[in-house]
């Protein structure tokens, strides 16, 4: 018998147009009356799932940011954590600007990016303006990623490329 069962978010449990199939909303609640765990693991940040856990209504635990974090989305709790260095961003932004790629982080509880323009950041807060407030993705800009990353936990460096998809 199984006791939990983990999915992956993007081309798994969404379909094309980015929503959960009734049919996938059944077979998790079913899951559910059988008392076995459901589970999102993701390429992105846990905040950005709140939309789905939300519709699901039964989903607890939240494997984000690449397995970087993994979080009681009901609770806040952390249940694990690897973040990045500092050094680590540092070096990472210091590439970036070298080669004029975009980038931003995902941080503990938000993405946060310096530059205002960043195209991928703008389809995020383009996503925040077709939810509810209590499903939107937590975002910041602030005037300097690099003194940022120095006093906050950081879970992933996203770097902008040609495929804006989400």
């Amino acid at each position: 018998m199984y006791r939990m069962v983990v999915t992956d978010l993007d081309g798994t449990l969404l379909n094309n147009k980015k929503q959960v199939s009734e049919a996938n909303v059944k077979a998790i609640q079913n899951l559910k009356d059988q008392n076995i765990t459901f589970v999102m693991a993701t390429g992105r940040s846990d905040v950005m799932t709140r939309a789905y856990t939300k519709q699901l209504k039964n989903v607890d635990i939240v494997i984000g940011c690449d397995g970087a974090v993994i979080r009681n989305i009901r609770t806040g709790e952390i249940l694990c954590e690897n973040h990045l260095r500092s050094e680590t961003c540092h070096t990472t932004f210091e590439i970036c600007k070298k080669y004029g790629l975009q980038y931003y982080v995902f941080a503990k509880d938000e993405l946060v990016s310096d530059d205002p323009q960043n195209e991928r950041f703008l389809i995020h807060q383009k996503f925040n303006q077709t939810v509810e407030e209590d499903e939107e993705i937590p975002m910041k800009i602030v005037n300097d990623l690099n003194e940022y990353v120095n006093d906050h936990i950081i879970y992933k460096i996203v770097v902008s490329h040609n495929d804006t998809s989400y």
